[in-house]
Order: structure tokens, then C-alpha cells, then sequence
């Protein structure tokens, strides 16, 4: 195996340059357009730094590599890849309790002696005391570790089974495969659909044959001698229909002519699938 080449700077940064930029400024320089990559594993290992040190590399630049690893993902895969799919959430989640674990340890540290001590001093004193000190709730932060290493160690064991396949890899096995996979999902949909648009038909020609049975009564205010304020619109229509437990979108209900005088009409319900109902209105004055 050759010596890796390693590549140092310091983070400090410009104003509005952020350290990510200067990250991939470095991997730019260090000449990785021009790495031999094929058939060979080009590792970038990145030190978070020490407990207690600000000048760690932070969380976003795992997010980066779980971003090349999800780039990696083959869409088309019949059988998806559960290892890269859940790359980012065990990376990040790790990578998270492991750095909170710097924050909530000495706190919790500091509320285990506090309780302690009070406890103490007071069964010192005689006192009956009846309430325990809470253990320690401590997050170990080589716990954490442990798993961001399994977790990419888990991701690099899948990419190598992937490259020793790549030798016996058959394209034309691979899209027979793949066309058998999207037929059997268009027939899936295809079922689906033909299932819901035979409920759908069957529910218009049902309110069609009880449209077709109706009068509907529709009452609106008059200035006498059958003469109405106004017209009656396919909104006042609908919203009679609603009255009767019939539920149609106003829109549905074409009107041959303007209504502006009592008397018997007859609209169109246009129900779906070209199946129309001719619907009867008596008009009636308040």
C-alpha cells in the first residue's frame, strides 16, 4: 500500500469565506482531480481535534461526506442500499451525542456532586432525608466513537463488495431485471387506478339515476308577477343540492338559459366519465 499524503493548513478564514470553502480549496490543491482513483479507495480522514477545543472541524463537514455517499446512491437499484441510505442519520446522530457529551457531561457532573454533598450534609446532621440523589446520566464519549467508526467502516465494507462485483457485472442481466421491476409497478398503479375510476363511474351513475328522478325546489325573493331580484345562478342550485344530502361542485352545473322568472328549468349535472344528468328546477318565489 503507498504512504498517504498529508496535507495540513490552519482554519483561520476571511470574512464571508467559511471554513468549508477552504476545505474544498484544499482538497482542489492537494491535486485530487488528478488521483488515479479506479479501482482503489481514496480515503480524506478528518480530526475533530481534542475535548475542549474549539478549533475542531464541526459537524457540517461530516454532512459533506455523508453527501458524496448519497450522491453514490444508484436510483435505479431494484434492492435498495440500506447502508448508504442511512449513512447520514447514524453518521450525524453519533457525531451529535458525541459533541453533546462535551456540553451536558460537566453539567451533569456538577448536578450529581451538588445533590450528593447536599444529601450528605444533611444525613451528617441527623436529619431523616427521603429523597435519593439521582445517578449519573453520563453519554460516553468513546461510545460515540465507536459507532461513527463502525458506521464507516460499514459504509467502506459495502463499496468495496460493490467494486469486486463491478468485474461480473452483467448490463444486460441488470436491465431485464430492471424493465420486469417497472412493469410489475405499472401494474400495480394500472390496478389502482382501473379500481378507483370503476368506484368513481359507479358513484356518478348512481347520483345520475337519482338526479334524473328529482325536482328540485329552489325558492328566491320576487318583486311579484313571477318576476325574481336578480337570477338564479348554479351556485344557488348547488347549494340547494346540499340541502338534500347531494354534495356537487357548482361548476358541474350547467344552466341553458338565464333564470330570472319562476318556473320549471331543467340544468345539466356533468358528473365525470360522460355520463350527464338532466336535472329539474322549479323556481319559487319567497
Amino acid at each position: 500500500m503507498d504512504k498517504s499524503k498529508v496535507y495540513f493548513t490552519d482554519f483561520r478564514t476571511g470574512l464571508g469565506t467559511p471554513l468549508t470553502a477552504k476545505l474544498q480549496k484544499l482538497i482542489k490543491l492537494a491535486g485530487i482531480q488528478s488521483i488515479d482513483m479506479d479501482n482503489k479507495f481514496v480515503a480524506i480522514k478528518m480530526h475533530f481535534g481534542e475535548l475542549g477545543n474549539l478549533a475542531y472541524l464541526r459537524p457540517n463537514y461530516a454532512k459533506a461526506v455523508a453527501d458524496k455517499v448519497e450522491a453514490s446512491i444508484d436510483s435505479l437499484e431494484i434492492n435498495k442500499d440500506s447502508v448508504a441510505y442511512t449513512f447520514r442519520t447514524s453518521l450525524l446522530a453519533a457525531i451529535d451525542r458525541y459533541f453533546a457529551a462535551v456540553v451536558f457531561n460537566p453539567k451533569e457532573e456538577a448536578r450529581f456532586e451538588r445533590q450528593t454533598k447536599k444529601h450528605d450534609a444533611l444525613v451528617a446532621k441527623g436529619k431523616n432525608v427521603e429523597w435519593k440523589v439521582v445517578p449519573k446520566s453520563i453519554i460516553e464519549p468513546e461510545e460515540q466513537i465507536e459507532t461513527i467508526v463502525s458506521v464507516l467502516n460499514r459504509v467502506m465494507d459495502r463499496f468495496k463488495a460493490d467494486v469486486a462485483a463491478a468485474d461480473s457485472f452483467d448490463v444486460d442481466k441488470r436491465c431485464l431485471e430492471l424493465i420486469d421491476f417497472l412493469k410489475e409497478k405499472a401494474s400495480q398503479v394500472v390496478y389502482t387506478l382501473t379500481k378507483r375510476i370503476a368506484k368513481e363511474k359507479a358513484a356518478a351513475l348512481e347520483l345520475s339515476n337519482k338526479l334524473r328522478g328529482m325536482t328540485l325546489v329552489v325558492t328566491a325573493k320576487g318583486g311579484g308577477q313571477g318576476r325574481l331580484f336578480g337570477a338564479v345562478t348554479n351556485a344557488e342550485i348547488a347549494a340547494a343540492l346540499e340541502k338534500q344530502d347531494i354534495k356537487l361542485d357548482k361548476r358541474k352545473i350547467v344552466l341553458n338559459e338565464n333564470i330570472k322568472n319562476v318556473g320549471t328549468y331543467t340544468a345539466t349535472c356533468k358528473l365525470g366519465y360522460e355520463i350527464n344528468a338532466p336535472l329539474t328546477v322549479k323556481i319559487e318565489e319567497l
